[in-house]
């Protein structure tokens, strides 16, 4: 995976960088509150959502294929975690609505309606997550944190969050080398029950080299505190942005609750 911190200072002048991250992190939190509070079945908002993010990533410096690289990485991460959900009772409305019976094993409609629904708001908040990080250099968004008055353990978990991209990209390229290494004369249904035993692993890899980040943060005196010098400059586009995002805001508000 790209490094982000160094993308950010190589790109500092692009476009979406050069806006006020105040804006963008006000921005971000809206398009948030929105994936998370639309109800399953509104097509409508979930469609106008990712247009909105589609057309922030044409204005943004990274093609549209960095994007979607980095968040097919993300998405097994995403599948694994759901996808027993078609298959969980406890969670469906009518359990007399069985599309499919394997054995002792029933599928139902309503949980692959929660299945697709749970997927499609992990990959749109990733995408956003994705935007804003590449789009915002870490200074400045950390400068940000600060100037919202945002508590500061969360400023210590998103410079955490922000390490962990890179190891979740580092372990994701490891593992892909070994495999593509072992599984050339390979049969499909082979890889597959290859890529399932190696899912485990990969999440084991992750949880043990985050907690030894973690440890050498904390062994090289990190407190909590963040500084940085980063000036922050408020202009009449961000104020225009910032306007935008309100009223799309309560138009998609608006439409769920009527």
């Amino acid at each position: 995976m790209v490094s982000f911190l160094q993308h950010n200072h190589e790109h500092a002048d692009c476009k979406l960088c050069v806006l006020d991250p105040r804006g963008k992190l006000i921005s971000f939190l809206l398009a948030i509150i929105n994936i998370i509070i639309i109800p399953s079945q509104s097509f409508i908002q979930y469609t106008i959502i990712s247009l909105c993010l589609f057309l922030i990533i044409l204005l943004s410096h990274q093609p549209l294929n960095y994007y979607i690289k980095n968040v097919l990485k993300i998405y097994p991460m995403i599948f694994f975690v759901t996808f027993l959900i078609p298959f969980n009772q406890s969670i469906v409305l009518d359990v007399k609505e069985i599309l499919y019976t394997i054995g002792s094993v029933n599928l139902y409609r309503d949980g692959i309606i929660v299945f697709i629904n749970l997927n499609i708001r992990s990959i749109l908040i990733f995408t956003s997550s994705l935007i804003l990080i590449s789009e915002t250099p870490i200074n400045a968004l950390l400068k940000a944190l600060m100037t919202l008055h945002i508590p500061k353990w969360f400023e210590a978990v998103v410079i955490y969050m922000q390490r962990f991209m890179h190891i979740l990209g580092s372990e994701f390229h490891r593992m892909h080398l070994a495999f593509a290494a072992r599984s050339f004369n390979m049969s499909f249904i082979s890889k597959t029950r290859a890529i399932a035993k190696m899912s485990g692993v990969y999440f084991s890899r992750l949880l043990d080299r985050s907690e030894r980040s973690h440890l050498a943060m904390v062994s090289r005196g990190f407190n909590g505190e963040i500084y940085t010098r980063y000036q922050l400059h408020w202009r009449f586009i961000d104020t225009i942005i910032v306007a935008l995002n309100l009223i799309l805001f309560s138009i998609l508000i608006f439409g769920w609750i009527k």
